[in-house]
């Protein structure tokens, strides 16, 4: 059985490289309010290292969730983590959030990995960050609210397995189609059936375990950065119910399709309407530039290693197709 290989295309390897060292140069030599870091009485440079680790330490957690939702073949896992970091960076600084498509295009087109695995890969990613939010999210709510979330969320996964057990026996029937030719259809990456190509506990387990660390490392970190230049800049901080509820709100805000560049000002509106209070208005604004200082120079080192990469490797996941039978010796 003769292997497919792999060509990435030099544009999609040069590309990302090119786009984020401009959004970096941007970002430290033409936008004003990144010099309030150096202009701080006492930046938190300890603080911002841990911060750093945690963030590089979640992203890279992050394309190994990828890495496993696409079924763990190991040719694609490195380059995979790396576009993980870029499509992270190009969330923030590409208009109309149209950095989401980073990761479907690259993965594509330098892994060569099949849509319908990728699209299911995303599909499972979103599902891991909001059950692992809302696990955390129900401590500062009400009770009431807690439980409909879970309820809904039930109902979710009841949707999911319905296209598991349910959808597909009927919808073959209806349609006189063979079990081959059904699961060939594009139709079916909708459900949560095609998250894990087999129904396998143990890689359940290991995407819930990866998504709470993700979002535990997430928020852990962003909390050790606003303490630090809360006490940088003398503020009083917010009791942490009320920090976690302004931190999940200002990560929300991330999702508006409209928004300034590296979601500056919308970030920081959302982080004030919670808190109440405007004297936070500094250091809230400092915490985000150095997030984003944060995701876009973790980015450039893993754009740099996606332009270098070399995809000489086996194609995963692809068999190649034997013509079937003619009749004729």
């Amino acid at each position: 059985m003769r292997s497919e290989v792999v060509r990435a295309s030099p544009v999609w390897r040069w590309l990302p490289l090119v786009v984020t060292a401009v959004a970096v140069g941007v970002l430290w030599f033409g936008f004003p309010k990144t010099q309030r870091i150096w202009e701080a009485p006492s930046p938190p440079w300890e603080v911002i290292g841990l911060f750093a680790g945690c963030y590089v330490l979640w992203t890279g957690l992050r394309g190994v969730r990828y890495w496993l939702l696409l079924g763990g073949p190991a040719t694609v896992g490195r380059p995979v983590v790396a576009i993980a970091y870029v499509h992270h960076a190009a969330i923030d600084f590409l208009p109309f959030r149209s950095g989401v498509l980073t990761y479907p295009v690259l993965t594509r087109f330098l892994t060569s990995t099949r849509w319908r695995r990728i699209l299911a890969s995303m599909v499972g990613t979103s599902l891991g960050d909001v059950l692992a939010t809302v696990l955390y999210l129900q401590w500062f709510l009400p009770w009431e609210v807690g439980l409909i979330v879970w309820v809904l969320m039930a109902c979710l996964v009841g949707l999911g397995l319905s296209f598991r057990r349910v959808v597909p026996t009927w919808f073959r029937r209806r349609h006189r189609m063979s079990r081959g030719r059904f699961r060939s259809g594009w139709w079916a990456w909708v459900g949560l059936s095609l998250i894990f190509q087999r129904r396998n506990l143990r890689d359940w387990g290991l995407w819930a375990v990866l998504s709470v660390a993700i979002v535990t490392l997430k928020y852990v970190g962003l909390t050790l950065l606003y303490h630090g230049w809360a006490m940088a800049y003398g503020a009083a901080s917010v009791s942490v119910p009320t920090l976690f509820k302004a931190l999940v709100a200002a990560e929300l805000s991330r999702e508006i399709p409209l928004h300034g560049w590296l979601h500056l000002g919308t970030w920081e509106i959302v982080w004030l309407a919670v808190t109440g209070s405007e004297a936070q208005a500094p250091v809230a604004l400092l915490t985000h530039v150095t997030y984003e200082a944060v995701i876009l120079l973790s980015a450039l080192p893993a754009a740099l290693y996606l332009a270098f990469w070399r995809s000489g490797r086996h194609r995963p996941h692809m068999p190649p197709r034997v013509a079937p039978a003619s009749g004729i010796r």
